[in-house]
This record gives C-alpha cells, structure tokens and sequence, in this order.
C-alpha cells in the first residue's frame, strides 16, 4: 500500500541527498547545519549525528575512534563558526544602536558601511592620483633621476614627480602617509641638479628662490633647503 510521505520526511530526505551531494565533493569530510552532522564511516555508510555534543554524549560514545576525530573536527568548526555569527550579530546590534542615538539613519549594517567606506577611500585615492597626474615633465634626463630615486624608495615617506600647475611645470613632493602634496620648486628655478649615488639623495641647483636660497637637497629626510 503506497503512504504519503510527511512534509518533515520530504525535508529529511532533501538533506540526506544535499548531505551526500555535499560529500561526494573533493576535500569534503563532513557536512554540518544546525540541527545534524552527516559523514561517511569506514565502510562507505552514511551517518547522522545530533550537532549538540553537551546533550547527546550517547551518540558520541557510540562512535569508533575515526568517526570521533571527524565529529571532533566538525564540531569544532561548527561552534567557531556560531561564535563568529554571535559575535557579528552582537557588534550589529551595537552598531544600530549607537547610529541610533547619534540621529544617523540605521536601514545599512556595519559589514555595508565597512564596504562603503573602502570604497570611497579608494575613491578619493583615484582622484588624488589624478589631481597629481604624475607626469615627469619634459626634461628627459631629470624625469629618469626622478623615476629611479622613488623607484629605489630613497625618498623615505615622499615620492616625487614633475606637474603642470597653472601653465608652468612645478617638481612636486608626495607624502605617502597622509597623500598630501607641496611644491618643491618651479621646474624653471632648477639651474641644475645631480643625484649622488654615494649619499643616495639628489642636489638641485636653483636660481634664487628666496634670499640666500640657492639649493636643495633631497633623500629620505624629504626635502632641505
């Protein structure tokens, strides 16, 4: 006589079969949800344990040695993963909170803000780099000194690189900490200049830039006139 299976028996047997889909699968020793552990035993057979090792120690005794190892393994897993889940939910229901009372809307998570932050940082990282566009200028044989000094990070915390600014060629230096920039010189004030392999810096020579102020000298310190 045919009987109708249950809607529990129907969602039984779609675990099992996702249970071994999930086995057959290279590398897979275990498959576990929140209610049953599913693994195969030496002789290929397919077991179902309850998850919750504290209340049904009775399973777990009856188990050989290599069916405890992968129950071991297993439960381990699932109780770092569930503690990672409480430890999430835990920070968003503190994160909700706080944006609560500081009046900031709260329909976004923070793992959604976290990403959104990046993405503006990276953002404006794009737009810092354009805003420099780091072009070296005509003077071919100052644009390879250049290139080589930051290249070989001499520079320290700076890099530095020829800019058109206000229709006129500036040599500016970049901070890699913060991404602020300042001018150096115009490229027109630079009378001369010399990288010295031997102190790993680069002497300009500059038309008078301000009294006195005939040269600089850059290595990793930054800039010194």
């Amino acid at each position: 006589m045919l009987r109708k299976f249950t809607n529990k028996e129907l969602s039984e047997i779609e675990e099992i079969q996702y249970a071994k889909k999930v086995l057959n699968e290279e590398g897979a020793y275990s498959y576990q949800n929140e209610k049953y552990v599913y693994f195969y035993n030496n002789n290929k057979e397919l077991i179902r344990i309850d998850n919750n090792l504290e209340s049904k120690m009775e399973n777990y005794y009856e188990l050989n040695e290599f069916m405890k190892e992968i129950y071991e393994k297993t439960y381990k897993e699932y109780k770092s993963k569930k503690m990672e889940d409480d430890v999430m939910i835990m920070l968003e229901k503190v994160y909700k909170e706080i944006k609560r009372k500081k009046g900031l809307q709260i329909n976004t998570t923070l793992t959604e803000d976290m990403i959104n932050s990046t993405k503006l940082f990276e953002d404006s990282f794009e737009k810092i780099n354009e805003k420099c566009n780091m072009a070296m200028g005509e003077s071919k044989e100052l644009k390879k000194v250049l290139k080589k000094f930051n290249d070989d990070e001499m520079g320290g915390g700076f890099i530095y690189f020829i800019h058109e600014q206000n229709d006129e060629e500036v040599l500016i230096q970049l901070d890699l900490v913060d991404y602020l920039t300042c001018v150096v010189c115009r490229v027109e004030e630079i009378e001369d200049f010399q990288f010295i392999k031997e102190e790993d810096g680069i002497y300009l020579k500059l038309h008078e830039k301000y009294e006195d102020i005939d040269h600089a000298w850059i290595d990793y310190m930054g800039v010194q006139m």
